[in-house]
């Protein structure tokens, strides 16, 4: 197991400094994600994170104050992550539909992994007896990319009332991702639709709302 940089034996030391824990902080989320993924909120055990994070708990303690902080980062990680590679492959096309196709593709791979499917049985799991962990997916997963969509919108439909803006953001992400996590949780067939076919049912659907204004 490698060494903890931060409890040498042959010396007492105070806390950690700052430095100290940005060093381990990816060991410490890796090996925590692939511990609440494998076992559960509720099971996972902050001794074998730390153990699997080659730091000490006092270490692991000094950067999260409880099991919640620190699933509460995986999680952050783990959607800034997914949320970067989103923004990195989208053009810059004046076209919505070629954007949000684009955005669409990611959001359904992305729903597809295995990554995402286990952090969401995780949720139905044990989310009712810590209903905080809904609040952190949500915030932390969902929030960001539903923002990305709804700036989206806006630029494209600017006579739209902010209401109907979030409506049709979250409409795109239960097209895109929320129906393809429903029928992997319930064991149904994976679902075949395109990026393509569900982007032009989803704009045909936003025609009945609002009249565009911007390049289409």
């Amino acid at each position: 197991m490698e060494t903890d940089i931060l409890s040498e034996p042959t010396k007492r030391r105070g806390r950690p400094t700052k430095d100290e824990i940005a060093q381990i902080a990816p060991r410490i989320l890796d090996a925590a994600l692939h511990e609440f993924l494998s076992v559960g909120y509720d099971h996972a055990n902050m001794s074998a994170i730390a153990g699997s994070a080659g730091c000490s708990k006092r270490t692991l303690y000094a950067r999260f104050s409880s099991k919640l902080d620190l699933f509460v980062a995986c999680v952050g990680s783990m959607a800034e992550r997914r949320l970067e590679s989103i923004q990195a492959s989208t053009s810059r096309s004046e076209s919505i539909e070629t954007r949000l196709t684009e955005i669409a593709g990611m959001i359904m791979a992305a729903s597809g992994s295995e990554e995402i499917y286990s952090l969401h049985r995780l949720l139905v799991q044990d989310g009712p007896r810590f209903p905080e962990l809904r609040a952190a997916i949500e915030k932390q997963a969902w929030k960001p990319v539903t923002t990305l969509v709804l700036e989206l919108l806006r630029s494209h439909f600017a006579e739209a009332s902010e209401e109907d803006l979030a409506h049709l953001a979250d409409h795109f992400l239960a097209m895109t991702g929320h129906r393809i996590l429903l029928h992997q949780l319930v064991g149904d067939k994976p679902v075949n639709d395109t990026p393509e076919r569900t982007v032009k049912l989803f704009l045909g659907g936003c025609m009945t709302l609002i009249t565009p204004d911007g390049p289409q």
